[in-house]
């Protein structure tokens, strides 16, 4: 049974109290905590010691508010455990209450394998989406089938539909034949955030190209779609597409990397991030405007960054690195009747750089003036080895740091001297985004050229009254800076005069308190910008008990 407790305020009173004063006090509505685990039941009572062994039995025992916990672990999931079919699909995990969490308990990481979900000539979606409000971290997807063999389909791992205000973080959907995050129709103020897709591949020529990344494709009205931090890699299709997306979509500091390939082999069209395009369809009116910033395209199939075919007002494309794809950037738009293909002449594009294309730099770009300006090949600069730092692409897909953030990489970093340094324009990014700027002017490319770079990997290690914190140092650096917070993400506040080791113990902190640290780096001039943020809670360690009688000896091996 699902329980839930009132409290009534504690009123002295100096008159008999009403039968109106006692439904009038204040009341406040606790909210409950329910667990799932691999070897869980539904028949338990979804507790930390009796789980749930599914999402929708989770579900359907939680009211507004509620958070559930995945426990550590592989869930294999089985054609028992679909619970809707229709419009041509097979769905798993069916959800639609709204104001829910789904976690990965903390220091665990839980993995649902589909690998064994094969409904006879339906399309798969594993995790389905028609709720607001809802919170996913920290979870990994895996094994998504394609049962419908030589015909145009698609499998998802998650699809967001008629869902908003959603945030989807530090997920993992990787090693499937379907779609990564798919959002659709009437789905606004959604949130991507560090989440990556990769080996996510079609079954044959029917479905290898509709295996993209991410997709975002809504309606009229579904505004406020966030790409935040997210990578996308090895995927049969593109990195991330918008066709037929009617409202604006945000790409911020996303990586999307060699797309298009079908385990090694050519597969789907292969952008890094298809921004627009209406194929056949009516195109609204007015046409949305996406915005693709501070992104990082390698080694795509086809384009890094294509306009694809849109009918006008495409993206504002502002401080973009291309490397090594076929065309670093397309440009390629349609005249208004939406049928008759131009060279783009609607784009606004700044501070943009590319290396290396295979193809052109930049193809199908007839426009010049302040809307586009202030990028490598309107600079007239060629890009060389020597202005980068490193070109070793394997970076791209290393571990993530501990907040869950892109991982510290060295790659198509500006090297010191570089030529593309201070070449940039300062550009309102709206939204309350503003640009970091080291020097006289911004920089190009997605990589802000810090004399002294960031401190990686920062650590908090609980204790009695105290946290120890480690990190790794950065070349150069002579100093460092810690900074204290007790919200997660902002007002931090500096708790010492500098330390120039990579470890430091804060004893100034309360047992049972959340504190949130980030650290920088100075070489005595710059100040690099703040690490990843760690977090811990200071308590005093559990003792082990002390055998009763006479001390045990101490042997040593």
């Amino acid at each position: 049974m699902n329980l839930r407790k009132f409290l009534f305020a504690s009123v002295k009173l100096c008159r008999p109290l009403t039968v109106a004063a006692v439904f009038l006090a204040p009341v406040a509505l606790h909210s409950a905590t329910y667990y799932i685990a691999p070897d869980g039941k539904d028949d338990n009572a979804g507790t930390k010691d009796k789980p749930f062994a599914t999402i929708m039995k989770a579900q359907g025992a939680a009211s507004s508010g509620d958070t559930i916990y995945l426990r550590g672990g592989t869930y294999k999931l089985t054609n028992d455990q679909i619970t809707q079919t229709g419009g041509g699909y097979a769905y798993v995990n069916y959800l639609t209450k709204n104001d829910l969490s789904y976690l990965s308990y903390p220091g665990e990481n839980p993995v649902f394998d589909f690998t064994q979900v094969k409904p006879n000539n339906l399309r798969m979606c594993a995790f389905l989406v028609q709720a607001n409000n809802l919170k996913f971290k920290g979870f990994e997807i895996t094994g998504v089938q394609i049962t419908i063999a030589r015909a145009h389909t698609q499998s998802e791992c998650i699809r967001v539909e008629n869902g908003s205000n959603n945030t989807f973080d530090q997920l993992k959907m990787h090693d499937n034949l379907g779609i990564g995050i798919y959002i659709i129709r009437n789905s606004g103020n959604n949130l991507m955030l560090n989440c990556d897709a990769y080996h996510n591949y079609g079954l044959d020529s029917g479905s290898i190209g509709n295996s993209d990344g991410f997709g975002c494709h809504v309606s009229k009205g579904a505004t406020g779609n966030v790409f935040r931090g997210c990578r996308s890699w090895d995927n049969s299709d593109d990195g991330y597409d918008c066709i037929h997306c009617a409202e604006p979509v945000l790409f911020d500091h996303c990586w999307s990397y060699h797309n298009g390939y079908q385990e090694g082999t050519p597969g789907g069209d292969g952008n890094g991030f298809k921004i627009g395009g209406w194929n056949n369809q009516t195109p609204p009116v007015p046409l949305p405007r996406h915005t693709v910033e501070y992104c990082l395209s390698v080694a795509n199939k086809a384009n890094g960054f294509y306009a694809n075919h849109q009918p006008g007002n495409d993206a504002f494309w502002y401080d973009n690195s291309a490397y090594n794809n076929g065309n670093n950037f397309d440009l390629l738009e349609r005249q208004a009747n939406n049928v008759t293909d131009k060279d783009g002449t609607d784009e606004i594009m700044h501070n943009n750089l590319g290396y290396k294309a295979r193809g052109q730099e930049v193809a199908k770009l007839n426009e010049t003036g302040d809307m586009v300006s202030h990028n490598y090949w309107s600079l007239n600069l060629t890009a060389k080895d020597s202005d980068f730092v490193n070109l070793d692409v394997s970076q791209l897909t290393a571990q993530r740091q501990v907040d869950g953030s892109l991982p510290v990489i060295t790659f198509m970093h500006l090297a010191k001297g570089s030529q593309f340094i201070d070449k940039g324009q300062t550009v309102d990014l709206g939204q309350n985004r503003k640009m970091t700027i080291y020097g006289d002017a911004p920089d190009l490319g997605c990589f802000e050229y810090v004399p002294v770079e960031t401190p990686a990997y920062l650590t908090a290690t609980s204790d009695d009254s105290k946290i120890v914190l480690k990190w790794t140092a950065p070349a150069g650096a002579t100093q460092f800076n810690l900074l204290r917070s007790e919200t997660s993400g902002s007002g931090y506040t500096a708790i010492n005069s500098t330390t120039t080791t990579n470890t430091f113990t804060d004893s100034t902190v309360t047992n049972g308190k959340t504190y949130f640290y980030v650290v920088t780096a100075t070489d005595g001039k710059y100040t690099s910008v703040n690490s990843n943020e760690a977090s811990a809670v200071p308590a005093i360690p559990v003792a082990s008990a002390t055998p009763a009688g006479p001390a045990a000896a101490t042997t040593s091996k």
